[in-house]
């Protein structure tokens, strides 16, 4: 288990879903609370050429 905490104690995780990467392997993370941020959402849109995410207009 670990626990992450910033350099900056007065900076805070926004409510979301994160990944930390150790040695190329990605844990998936989430902090609760209601999601405020864009760039925390993304809108994914599936075409004949591609996938392509953006961020959303509202969270």
């Amino acid at each position: 288990m670990f626990e992450i905490k910033p350099r900056d104690p007065d900076m805070e995780f926004s409510p979301g879903r994160y990944a930390l990467v150790i040695k190329g392997r990605g844990f998936d993370f989430s902090v609760a609370g209601n999601v405020t941020d864009k760039k925390q959402c993304l809108t994914r849109l599936v075409a004949a050429n591609g996938t392509f995410y953006s961020e959303c207009q509202k969270p």
